[in-house]
């Protein structure tokens, strides 16, 4: 299996504070998703513009380290001209565009419109948490096919309402993508299993409990604890008449 790094690649920033900044906050970021990452898999953090190392420069780092395939993490914060101009310009020199179609910023409907035509969805992670998009892509009832990365084998269950694959191993991922598109049985049970299993976990009444629940764990925890007079020893009765 090839040796595999990841690049987080962030704006950059010309300005006096931004070339301190960046490549600090990507420190930071860096050695957190390097303690998530699986072992043997490299990281390093990189700017498109103004700050090192850029682009280039982390790519070659990473081959000096042996790495022969580089997965780039965008980390750009808002929709500047890197995602609206510069990326696009990219896919379209590397020959790639007509295997990928941007559907640029979505309203919540339109995303949910364009998950109910989609006939899969693929989480292709190296780090993950408790993925959003993931969860409304199970609610809507597409079919998902995602990388059993950080806490996403907690919230699926393999098989059954999800099509797991190793971060990383793009050979299967890609059989388990072809599996959906092959078999309609196969996609159909996925499709009403997750359903089944996310709809009443992110329900607005559950998420409301948890919070309600969170919050008196909370108050619980920070009360302090009530010592015993004489009298309530002796009878076993507290003072506001409740049996111990």
């Amino acid at each position: 299996m090839p040796q595999t790094g990841v690049i987080i690649l962030a704006h950059g920033s010309r300005g006096e504070r931004g070339i301190v900044e960046v490549p600090e906050a990507l420190r930071m970021v860096t050695e957190e998703v390097k303690r998530l990452l699986p072992p043997g898999v490299e990281a390093i953090g990189a700017a498109l513009q103004f700050n090192h190392p850029n682009l280039e420069e982390a790519v070659e780092s990473l081959a000096v380290r042996g790495v022969d395939r580089v997965v780039i993490m965008p980390y750009f914060l808002f929709p500047g001209r890197h995602i609206t101009e510069h990326i696009p310009q990219l896919i379209e020199r590397l020959g790639v565009g007509e295997h990928i179609n941007s559907l640029g910023r979505l309203t919540a409907e339109e995303m949910a419109d364009e998950m109910q035509r989609a006939h899969v969805f693929s989480l292709n992670s190296f780090v993950e948490n408790e993925c959003n998009a993931m969860a409304e892509a199970r609610t809507i009832g597409v079919p998902s096919v995602v990388s059993l990365a950080g806490g996403v084998p907690g919230q699926i269950d393999d098989g059954r309402n999800a099509l797991g694959f190793p971060p990383g191993d793009e050979a299967v991922l890609a059989e388990q993508i072809r599996r959906i598109f092959r078999d309609d049985d196969l996609a159909t049970r996925l499709s009403q299993a997750a359903r089944k299993t996310v709809r009443p976990r992110h329900s607005l009444q559950s998420a409301v409990r948890r919070m309600v629940d969170i919050h008196e764990s909370v108050i619980r925890a920070e009360q302090p604890e009530r010592r015993q007079t004489p009298l309530e020893a002796q009878t076993g009765v507290m003072s506001d008449g409740r049996a111990q």
